[in-house]
């Protein structure tokens, strides 16, 4: 997949050195794994504890329950970033360690993606049993299945190829995307004659917005949504409506 990109989100500064808030202390006497788990365990325990993680497990509890949602039976994790130096990143991992356990995935059926993630980063999701995709060309090869697509952060390009690589009745109506709000790229599209991949699935999709993260979460989890199209929807969706240009 040529052009992958991803974009933390950057909220509006508050004062304060918001960047080196984000990284993960450093402890030369520590190896790398070992840090690594470290502050997996501890940003887990926080994050669980907090009235977000809550709202979280209504909203996901509602959405799987409609008669319309298409389980996954494999998920594909893009743009989480590197483990190793960002607390946002290692955030986002603790949310799809819930994704994961929720819908009943077998570690084989995870696979992340990150161009940033370090030999490090990889080592550390093969030891919980999840795939590191090699190549960004084989990201979507194997599209055969319903699948839940992680993408928190990422930019509209990515999103963009992303549903390229579903965009067919028989295929489209398979996935499920968890990432940026999509109505927000949208909105904000100059060229209104040329009308996005991204623009069409919005206009056919269900949507549902995870709860609004507090201060200390915002970097991680803003502006998250749940977008799917349902299979009876597609399955009527004329010809112009798949023409990718």
């Amino acid at each position: 997949m040529d052009g992958f990109k991803y974009k933390a989100y950057k909220p509006k500064s508050k004062g304060g050195n918001r960047r080196n808030k984000n990284q993960l202390p450093i402890n030369l006497e520590v190896n790398s794994n070992d840090k690594l788990t470290g502050a997996l365990y501890h940003r887990r325990n926080v994050i669980k504890q907090s009235d977000w993680f809550k709202g979280v497990q209504h909203t996901f509890d509602s959405v799987i329950s409609s008669d319309n949602w298409p389980t996954p039976a494999k998920i594909i994790a893009l743009g989480l970033g590197s483990f190793e130096d960002n607390r946002n990143a290692v955030d986002q991992l603790v949310l799809l360690e819930y994704i994961i356990e929720k819908l009943q995935i077998a570690p084989n059926n995870v696979s992340l993606y990150d161009p940033v993630c370090t030999e490090t980063d990889k080592d550390f999701v093969k030891q919980f049993g999840y795939d590191y995709i090699q190549d960004s060309d084989s990201i979507h090869t194997n599209n055969n299945c319903n699948t839940f697509l992680y993408m928190p952060h990422c930019d509209k390009v990515l999103y963009e190829a992303t549903l390229s690589s579903y965009w067919s009745a028989d295929k489209l109506s398979t996935v499920v995307l968890l990432g940026n709000d999509l109505s927000l790229y949208s909105n904000r599209q100059k060229d209104k004659g040329n009308v996005s991949l991204v623009s069409k699935f919005l206009t056919f999709s269900e949507s549902n917005n995870l709860p609004n993260p507090p201060d200390d979460l915002i970097n991680s989890f803003n502006e998250l949504c749940f977008q799917y199209v349902p299979s009876l929807r597609a399955r009527w969706l004329n010809e112009e409506y798949w023409n990718k240009q």
